[in-house]
């Protein structure tokens, strides 16, 4: 909590959740600490990565195994 300045947690055990909330951490520290201007905060995901089978994930996903028939997808 205090690296980010935050007064709690939300804790998670799972892969795609824990990616998920990643994200939106670093995007929420983008904006607050860097001040990124609103909605102009970039992710970057490697090729090929696989990460979970949320709409999130596979957007971010270049296996067309895991996207195909289940767009659109995400920006």
């Amino acid at each position: 909590c205090e690296l980010f300045g935050f007064d709690r947690v939300l804790p998670m055990n799972t892969g795609v959740e824990g990616g998920e909330t990643a994200v939106k951490l670093a995007r929420r520290w983008g904006y607050h600490v860097k001040k990124i201007p609103e909605n102009q905060a970039r992710v970057v995901f490697c090729a090929g990565n696989f990460w979970g089978r949320t709409l999130g994930a596979i957007s971010s996903s270049t296996d067309t195994t895991s996207t195909h028939a289940f767009g659109p997808f995400m920006p």
